[in-house]
């Protein structure tokens, strides 16, 4: 079955709030544009689009991408933690050409922060906190970040 390429003339002119894209590191069949800069053309138009990325091609589009670092905060606050094995991250990361960094810190935001601003980022994509009581009696590190960020974007995702 072979199914037509990606119009995003015709995706802007549908109207849709939303365009579901898929494959954002591909190029169109004639190499003439990459797909990126298609989804590009349709959120300057307005919609919002949702993309799909297979991991094993985003070196391929890496140089179009935004610098990728990863902040691990190493509280430092004396309590004893169970060791944590950040072998993947640092691996995953180093794939993906960003570069990994532990910084010591009393909290988890304010150490963010401070590399956030450091590095100069524009914006910060935090996970969200595993522990529903932790989050209760000191709000999200992400509700915390955007108080110390404001002018900076913040994303939060979920765990799996």
């Amino acid at each position: 079955m072979v199914f037509p390429d990606f119009d995003p003339a015709a995706a802007i002119a549908s109207g849709a709030d939303v365009v579901l894209v898929d494959e954002l590191a591909h190029a169109t069949p004639d190499r003439s544009r990459q797909r990126w800069e298609d989804v590009a053309d349709v959120l300057a138009a307005g919609p919002d689009v949702v993309t799909t990325a297979n991991i094993a091609h985003l070196r391929s589009v890496r140089e179009f991408a935004a610098d990728l670092r990863v902040v691990h905060v190493e509280i430092g606050d004396g309590l004893a933690r169970p060791g944590q094995d950040l072998t993947g991250h640092h691996e995953l990361t180093g794939e993906l050409g960003g570069i990994y960094t532990n910084v010591p810190g009393h909290a988890v935001a304010q150490a963010l922060a401070d590399a956030a601003k450091a590095q100069g980022a524009s914006t910060v994509v935090v996970g969200r906190h595993r522990s529903r009581l932790a989050e209760f009696i000191h709000g999200s590190v992400s509700s915390r970040l955007r108080r110390l960020l404001p002018a900076m974007e913040i994303e939060e995702v979920s765990h799996p």
